[in-house]
């Protein structure tokens, strides 16, 4: 009996296969990784301090996809389980902010490079 993951990661390869790329999700990731760097060159702090505001983005992020973004699509609401929704949490905090700092960081160091030291 397959898993449900597993015909998501079947159904993506089959799509991989076909020269389909599921773009919604590849969307989401790049528009939040986006919008931290964004605010990152306003505020310094956000870059400075990657995993102390990349969490709390990720956090962010989290109430803004399941109280605004989900409520407005036709997507089903998630579970309420407690525990699922301490793990979602968790998941965006660890797993989607704290990257998007990270390379809002790189990036911010990288432009700040001479191209003297790039060459």
């Amino acid at each position: 009996m397959k898993t449900p993951s597993a015909y998501v990661l079947l159904g993506s390869l089959r799509m991989a296969h076909r020269g389909a790329r599921p773009r919604a999700p590849l969307f989401y990731r790049e528009s939040m990784a986006v919008t931290y760097y964004l605010f990152a060159r306003r505020w310094s702090d956000l870059w400075e301090k990657p995993f102390v505001y990349g969490p709390m983005y990720g956090v962010l992020l989290y109430g803004v996809m399941n109280y605004i973004v989900v409520p407005l699509s036709a997507a089903n609401p998630g579970s309420r389980n407690l525990l699922w929704v301490l793990l979602s949490i968790a998941v965006h905090a660890l797993l989607i902010g704290t990257p998007c700092a990270v390379f809002a960081r790189r990036a911010m160091l990288a432009s700040r490079v001479p191209v003297s030291q790039v060459l």
